[in-house]
């Protein structure tokens, strides 16, 4: 049952009648004609898991909020539209650039994770060959203080070294220098 609403003395469709509003609201010719576009394509069945890539426009449900809204709703959904869109739309140099930015995170990732594995393994051994096996490599301080602070009894020879250790990387005042827990030397 198509409804139909009068606007300014005539009949339009509602299609016709969101058309309108849309360009009202601030959308673009090229914005209104993709809208039109899902509006026309079938719905998609109900029930049923639905491709990625399967097109599908609007359900009767959808059809029925857009047009209850009001104008400034429509305004608001043409900027959140535009706005998904933009988020979602890279460039292929952008593309390229997240995609190399996933592959150096799980790289740095596994590596992480096998030096933390070396470290425990390590960290078996007395305080002073631990500490030896961790020298004044930083990705190793990291990996032996998480090893040290995850374990039921973190030796506080091996955790007050490896804090200094990471404090001299970051300088005193950096804010990712850890906390040192108030070790300034007595009687100064």
């Amino acid at each position: 049952m198509a409804r139909k609403r009068v606007v300014t003395g005539e009949v339009v469709s509602k299609l016709d009648d969101l058309r309108e509003r849309l360009a009202m609201a601030g959308a673009t010719s090229e914005e209104v004609d993709s809208f039109v576009d899902a509006w026309n394509l079938p719905a998609p069945p109900e029930g049923e898991v639905i491709e990625d890539d399967a097109e599908y426009g609007y359900t009767a449900a959808e059809r029925e909020r857009f047009w209850g809204m009001s104008d400034a709703q429509l305004a608001a959904e043409v900027l959140a539209s535009r706005n998904e869109y933009d988020f979602q739309t890279l460039t292929p140099a952008e593309e390229l650039e997240r995609d190399a930015n996933a592959v150096r995170a799980r790289i740095e990732a596994e590596a992480h994770a096998a030096l933390v594995e070396e470290a425990l393994a390590e960290s078996a051994g007395n305080v002073k060959e631990f500490l030896a096996w961790v020298g004044d490599d930083l990705d190793r301080v990291e990996a032996a203080l998480e090893v040290e602070l995850a374990s039921a009894r973190p030796r506080h020879g091996v955790v007050e070294p490896l804090q200094d250790a990471l404090t001299v990387a970051a300088g005193p005042d950096s804010p990712d220098a850890p906390d040192a827990g108030g070790s300034a030397a007595a009687g100064d």
